[in-house]
């Protein structure tokens, strides 16, 4: 990947020492927003994948201890209440569920 979402830029620093890129007002601009997003995106993912994660071992434990039909009742009416609005989660087990 080139330009300005490529990994090295991320890690370049100039000749000068002094942290810039050596590239324009507005790409360093841009690439600015990216870095400082990047870390909140992957704080976002991880609490993400940890969420897949308690589903999925919520629901091997039902299904290890004989009641796996009505934990997924209880999934299902928590999710259902939920205004998902933006969640992300929430929306990919609503259609895990059936209940998009």
């Amino acid at each position: 990947m080139h330009g300005i979402c490529s990994e090295d830029r991320f890690q370049a620093k100039s000749s000068n020492g002094n942290g810039r890129s050596g590239h324009g007002p507005r790409e360093n601009k841009a690439q600015m927003a990216i870095q400082g997003t990047l870390p909140p995106t992957r704080l976002w993912v991880e609490i993400a994948t940890r969420q897949f994660d308690a589903h999925s071992f919520t629901i091997q434990a039902a299904e290890n201890a004989g009641c796996a039909e009505a934990t997924h009742k209880r999934i299902r009416d928590l999710v259902s209440r939920e205004t998902l609005g933006d969640n992300f989660v929430g929306k990919v087990l609503s259609q895990e569920l059936g209940l998009t």
